[in-house]
């Protein structure tokens, strides 16, 4: 395979995806998976197709068993949307604040209402606070 160059992608995206532009976000990651996954075949790098292959198959599995492609979006190796303005570093830092906000309204929510008290769950020490003498 030495004569081949890996255009699979480049050729996506300069011809099939103006030629196409209805094909929709489902059928463009299926499109940049596969493409991706065939440059690296002709690249030599089979493990790296491979990974990216068996990541998009359990990312669609998790996608219908949970019903949504909220978590599932995040197992794939590639970037959510094939062209970003968006640095990964950026796009990590988002998810971080996004994932504590979830969490912070889960705890308001079991709490009915209240802030959690950052107390709660622990037990009492004998002293029985206040200052000591």
């Amino acid at each position: 395979m030495e004569n081949l160059e890996p255009i699979v992608l480049q050729s996506l995206t300069t011809v099939l995806e103006i030629t196409h532009p209805q094909m929709g976000p489902r059928n463009n990651r299926e499109f940049h998976t596969r493409a991706r996954a065939v440059d690296y075949l002709v690249d030599g790098k089979v493990a790296e197709a491979g990974d990216l292959l068996i990541q998009r198959f359990k990312a669609i599995e998790m996608s219908i068993t949970d019903k949504s492609w909220t978590v599932a979006e995040h197992l794939e190796l590639l970037p959510p949307a094939a062209v970003s303005s968006t640095t990964e570093p950026e796009r990590a830092q988002a998810l971080a604040i996004a994932t504590r906000e979830f969490k912070f309204k889960q705890g308001i929510t079991r709490s009915g209402g209240r802030s959690p008290s950052p107390y709660a769950g622990r037990q009492a020490s004998g002293g029985g606070g206040g200052h000591q003498k």
